[in-house]
Parts: C-alpha cells; structure tokens; sequence
C-alpha cells in the first residue's frame, strides 16, 4: 500500500514537472480566422498598463500565429516579468525586445490577441524564456541570434510553435564535462 502511494507521489511530482509545455498546448480558447483579422481595440503602446503592453507586444511579435503561439510568446514575457504584472511594462518595452513596441506606436489590436492577452495575464504562466521567428529572421536579411546556438548546444526545451521556435535555459541538459565531474 505505501508503495503505491509513493508511487502515485511520483507521478503527481513529475507531471508537475513539466505543466508550462502542456499549459502552452491547452486551456486556450479557440479562435477563428476572421478573430484575427477583426479589431478588438485600439492601443497607444506608450500606455503603462501590464494589458496593454503586452496586447501591443503580442499584436506585434505574433498576431499571425495560433492561440498557442500567441500565448507562448505571452508565456515568455511572464516568464521575464517573473509573473509580476508590475513588472510587463518594464520587460515589453525594453530596448530592442518586441517589434510591436516602438515608441508612441499605436497598434489595432485584435480579437484573438486581446482575448489571449487576457488568458496570459489570468494565468500568469512562466515557461519559455527565448524566442525567435526564422522566417521573420531571414525576411529582414538577419542572422539566427547568437543565444540560439548557445540554447541548442546546451540542449535546452525547445518548441517549434507556429513560425516560431522557443526555448527555456533553465532546462538544458547537463554538459558531458559538468557529468564527468559529478561523477568524481
């Protein structure tokens, strides 16, 4: 009997684990084509609201992805913010961070972002850490970033999300020399 407790302890335990991948995939509503298309609302980005700055920060980085790649990149910002509203603002509108955020900006927000918006700042869900847009990348004739190379040498989370691929270095695999040493 206290086997299978410790069993079922277990499992709780390491479904805990990984609950920001899941979260990412689930409990998104569902919105249609025309959502994305119609404005919700519009918004002067220089706003201090944690709402709207990261509606403008989404509308700009990803108001083309799904629901679920909308809100990973929402999930990166919380992630910054440390789950802090107070905190949005700061992480958005940092230099060269989020293409939506230029300054004195004003952006048509639409349904499906604003609504994403809302779940985000709901849930306050961390995970992702990174992000990038390849398509968007060669587009505008840049490089991959150079924390890239780092994150897959490492063999951090990865997930590739509608055009975009996120990453998380608080999860990477140990390197062979940090094993080699452990095992000393």
């Amino acid at each position: 009997m206290q086997r299978c407790l410790v069993l079922v302890f277990l499992m709780l335990v390491l479904a805990n684990c990984s609950t920001f991948q899941r979260a990412s995939k689930h409990n998104i509503p569902e919105y249609s084509y025309t959502d994305s298309l119609r404005t919700f609302k519009t918004i002067k980005c220089s706003s201090r609201t944690a709402e709207d700055c990261m509606a403008c920060a989404l509308q700009g980085e990803a108001a083309n992805q799904p629901a679920a790649g909308i809100y990973a990149v929402g999930m990166t910002i919380m992630t910054r913010a440390k789950g802090d509203l107070d905190r949005v603002c700061r992480v958005t509108t940092a230099r060269g961070q989020f293409e939506g955020m230029r300054k004195n900006r004003t952006l048509k927000i639409s349904k499906k972002v604003w609504g994403v918006t809302q779940h985000i700042l709901k849930s306050r869900e961390t995970g992702w850490t990174h992000f990038w847009a390849p398509r968007t990348q060669k587009e505008l004739k840049r490089n991959k970033p150079h924390w890239a190379y780092s994150f897959e040498k490492r063999q951090c989370d990865r997930e590739e999300i509608g055009d975009h691929i996120f990453y998380n270095d608080q999860v990477c695999k140990p390197s062979v020399q940090v094993r080699t040493q452990a095992q000393n």
